[in-house]
């Protein structure tokens, strides 16, 4: 029996005790159904018998109608930690069946569930609703369009306000490119929870000895109170995981006495960055003949703006030569561009070389590159 299968007079008190199990068993495996008869406080009240709308296998024409009890639902304030559920309910009190096509969400945090089967008369059922805020905050207005096979859509509307709780802002302290010889400003971070929570910050901690606690100074504001947090980032590098290819990524462990909120991460991520970056680092000339003149490629050398510092000579074999340099900027970095060629005098077949370009910084006090070509002999 389909859990909305219409039920005539002469049975239904031998069917009643069947559809509840049935209703039981729909409830045990998550499916939403449709049912006759007896709702709880505050639910549709469905005819005694569909009967006395006549019998709902034969009402196919006739006025159509599903109304719901609450088209809109007010969630108040809700905390932004777990999922939300809610249940549209409905009655069909018109006079023929009907049978929900669709239920579309305009938010892909909004999960939509509703009965597959067909409405008769007097029937009632719900479309469950479940909302996973994510990183939804603040009011929140939620549509549902339910598209039936006898109907204009229905619009169903969920409203609230998402509030968090506890957090932490910045989300994660994003200290972007880190050079060795430039040191990283303080960094702040607020720790919050709403007035009415209970909780203090009992022990900060960190993952790696380059995050220095500064200082912690009370915060209040409207609704809100916790704490600001000041901390410093020194001697990273050695903090630097070789694997991660230069990556920076440590964390400020914050705990409190809150028995839901007990600890919190907040990450401070950056990349080791070199004060001068070459561009290409592997220059390739391609099939270059024994018999021209030269073949050039331009490499670009870029620092940071501001840093001053000049190309001081070539180290690599005799056939690569500095033909040309020049330097322009822009408002991320300075540029010096050197024409790199390559004289095919005497030189044949592969070549891969791996090549220094000297500089005046001390701090690197050379850039590498790797010099691939092919040098084809005249025939």
């Amino acid at each position: 029996m389909e859990a909305c299968e219409p039920v005539n007079r002469q049975s239904a008190y031998f069917w009643m005790p069947l559809a509840a199990a049935l209703l039981g068993l729909a409830t045990l495996t998550g499916l939403p159904s449709c049912t006759k008869g007896s709702a709880g406080p505050g639910e549709y009240e469905g005819p005694a018998d569909p009967a006395e709308n006549g019998d709902p296998s034969s009402t196919e024409t006739g006025k159509a109608s599903l109304r719901f009890r609450e088209p809109v639902f007010e969630f108040g304030r809700l905390f932004q930690r777990d999922e939300l559920h809610h249940q549209f309910q409905f009655v069909n009190d018109g006079e023929r069946t009907i049978r929900i096509t669709q239920v579309k969400a305009t938010c892909g945090c909004t999960i939509p569930r509703f009965p597959k089967d067909p409405i008769p008369p007097g029937y009632a059922g719900a479309v469950d609703l479940t909302i996973q805020p994510g990183a939804l905050r603040g009011p929140i207005d939620k549509k549902l369009i339910v598209r039936t096979d006898a109907l204009d859509d229905i619009e169903l509307t969920v409203k609230g306000t998402i509030e968090i709780p506890f957090f932490v802002e910045p989300h994660q302290t994003d200290l972007g490119k880190m050079y060795s010889d430039v040191p990283i400003e303080t960094q702040s971070v607020t720790v919050s929870w709403l007035d009415d929570i209970d909780m203090e910050i009992t022990e900060l901690g960190r993952t790696s000895e380059s995050i220095e606690i500064l200082s912690r100074t009370p915060l209040e504001e409207s609704g809100r109170k916790g704490e600001v947090i000041e901390f410093a980032v020194h001697d990273w590098e050695s903090s630097l995981d070789p694997t991660q290819g230069g990556k920076y990524h440590q964390f400020l462990v914050i705990r409190t006495d809150h028995p839901d909120y007990t600890r919190t991460m907040h990450a401070v991520i950056g990349h080791q960055s070199a004060a001068i970056t070459p561009a290409p680092k592997v220059v390739n000339f391609g099939v270059v003949d024994a018999s021209s003149t030269a073949a050039v490629q331009r490499v670009r050398l870029s620092s940071r703006p501001g840093l001053e510092w000049s190309i001081e000579g070539l180290e690599g074999p005799d056939y690569l030569v500095v033909q040309s340099e020049s330097t322009s900027s822009t408002p991320h970095n300075d540029v010096k561009t050197i024409e790199l060629a390559l004289l095919p005098t005497g030189v044949s077949g592969s070549i891969k070389e791996h090549v220094k370009i000297r500089t005046s910084l001390p701090n690197q006090p050379e850039v590498s590159i790797y010099v691939v070509a092919n040098v084809r002999e005249e025939r």
